[in-house]
């Protein structure tokens, strides 16, 4: 159903095939350059693909689920407070009356 190829920049792709669709082969890009973190990308896209969550004609890739290690996101992408750039945070202030502060994260 799916294959795994290794394209000219080192970087892994997978390539669906259908001959009912147009066109019969599509690539998807996996986005690493490790040979076993792409294979692992590409058997949960034949998965969600067999099971009709995903169709790499129509759909985005769905997003790798978090490394089973329990691995954070790169600190580069995250703000200030932890959250990504852009974020509007709100959060309810005790002591005295309630209100709200909304903070906006920013790089």
């Amino acid at each position: 159903m799916a294959t795994l190829l290794k394209r000219n920049t080192g970087i892994y792709a997978v390539q669906f095939y259908d001959r009912s669709r147009t066109p019969t082969r599509k690539w998807v890009t996996t986005g690493v350059r490790e040979g076993r973190a792409a294979e692992r990308i590409r058997q949960r896209w034949e998965a969600a693909y067999a099971e009709g969550v995903y169709d790499p004609w129509r759909d985005q890739p769905p997003v790798p689920s978090a490394s089973p290690r329990g691995r954070r996101a790169p600190s580069s992408r995250l703000g200030t407070r932890g959250f990504p750039a852009g974020v509007h945070v709100v959060r309810l202030v005790s002591g005295g009356e309630p209100r709200m502060q909304r903070f906006t994260v920013v790089r």
